[in-house]
């Protein structure tokens, strides 16, 4: 339980900029546990690990600050954050030569985590960045590929992406 733990990781995919909804509720709900009870450990150590489907793991610094925030909130101590961009592509693409570096980090970004767990130091950590080393232009180009791949696989044409069903017709 979080509330007893010494640290705790949380990790979640990015959505259209923002935590998912789920995620959202969680913490909002275990903010009023801690203020309703109190039975939260002091400065358990919290990391996040955030996940874009954009190349930018830049993207991922509001979703931090959240984490941070929360945090703040129930006096746990936000350790730093994995800032993953490109996540969409990693899977897929794992043995591919040109991931073997972007891997290579994010094995050490975790090897961070769990060294920074076992230590009693205080000192602020910088949040790590993970980008892959893949051009920008070719990775939206896969991209829009993807979805017009999957449109055809599921019996839409690629102009059926576009569609706007929530749209009120005037």
């Amino acid at each position: 339980m979080l509330s007893q733990a010494d640290a705790v990781i949380i990790a979640f995919p990015l959505y259209v900029f923002c935590l998912p909804g789920i995620l959202m509720r969680f913490l909002e709900d275990y903010y009023k546990f801690y203020a309703e009870s109190g039975k939260v450990k002091d400065n358990a150590k919290v990391y996040a690990i955030i996940n874009c489907g954009f190349p930018e793991p830049e993207i991922n610094q509001e979703a931090v600050r959240v984490i941070r925030s929360f945090c703040r909130h129930i006096n746990a101590d936000f350790r730093f954050g994995v800032l993953v961009g490109g996540g969409g592509v990693m899977l897929a693409a794992k043995d591919a030569p040109f991931m073997k570096k972007t891997l290579s980090k994010l094995d050490n970004a975790f090897l961070a985590i769990a060294k920074d767990m076992q230590s009693n130091d205080c000192v602020n950590t910088d949040n790590i960045y993970i980008a892959m080393n893949f051009p920008r232009r070719l990775y939206f180009f896969m991209g829009d590929r993807g979805w017009a791949f999957a449109a055809r696989k599921n019996g839409l044409k690629k102009k059926d992406l576009y569609r706007k069903p929530y749209r009120l017709n005037e």
